[in-house]
């Protein structure tokens, strides 16, 4: 909570909007914890807003702490155990991954820029 201060990005994705992504901005953070959940209240005001909005939408949203450019990213599913990409053999390649949201990840080490890789089959 102490990286989250009023006026940060926030990414948001809506069920009924699956192919949309929104963007708000840090308006009010609650300084008061729940205790029961551990958890701290943060509001924040759409920048760009979907056209319809009705009550009890479900959302995942992701507060931008910090943000890399020029930097290579994959697919998040693409991992395997956090630590491995499958080539085209189906041969595991150790990769330091940095950064992370729920659909990317940076990989900082063990890829090459163009290097192909595959989605594990599950």
């Amino acid at each position: 909570i102490v990286k989250i201060t009023k006026g940060l990005k926030v990414i948001l994705n809506l069920d009924s909007y699956k192919d949309e992504v929104f963007t708000a901005k840090i308006s009010k953070i609650n300084p008061i914890m729940n205790e029961r959940s551990k958890t701290f209240t943060v509001e924040a005001i759409f920048i760009n807003q979907p056209k319809k909005l009705y009550p009890n939408l479900t959302l995942e949203g992701n507060i931008v702490i910090k943000e890399r450019t020029n930097v290579m990213t994959i697919p998040r599913n693409y991992l395997i155990e956090d630590t491995y990409v499958l080539d085209k053999n189906n041969e595991k390649i150790r990769v330091k991954t940095g950064l992370k949201d729920y659909q990317n990840v940076e990989i900082l080490d063990g890829l090459k820029e163009n290097q192909k890789i595959y989605l594990p089959q599950e």
